[in-house]
């Protein structure tokens, strides 16, 4: 079963966050949005901050919190793993990973 399945919050990973890609502080929403389309990314420009990183929501979110194109989806979401990061809601829920690291040698 998939963290998705229990989410508490379904789409809030999706509907706020921070791509990694070149931005200027001049950029604006339509040049970000031509960079996402460019890449054929459906991301829409949230926001802007005063630094240039843009903030972006998806538009193929249904009204359920799920996506409304699973099966196309970008690479991009494909590869994001639930409770992997801080943006999704399940991150502090799940128990820290066990990496193998003895407890002698963490002391």
């Amino acid at each position: 079963m998939s963290p998705c399945d229990a989410c508490s919050k379904p789409g809030k990973c999706c509907r706020s966050f921070v791509l990694n890609f070149p931005s200027q502080p001049t950029m604006t929403p339509l040049e970000a949005l031509s960079i996402m389309a460019a890449h054929w990314l459906p991301f829409m420009p949230l926001m802007r901050y005063q630094n240039g990183v843009f903030r972006f929501w998806c538009p193929l979110l249904g009204t359920d919190g799920r996506c409304t194109d699973y099966e196309s989806r970008p690479d991009t979401c494909r590869v994001f793993r639930p409770a992997s990061d801080p943006l999704c809601v399940m991150w502090e829920a799940l128990p820290q990973i066990d990496v193998g690291i003895p407890k002698e040698a963490a002391a």
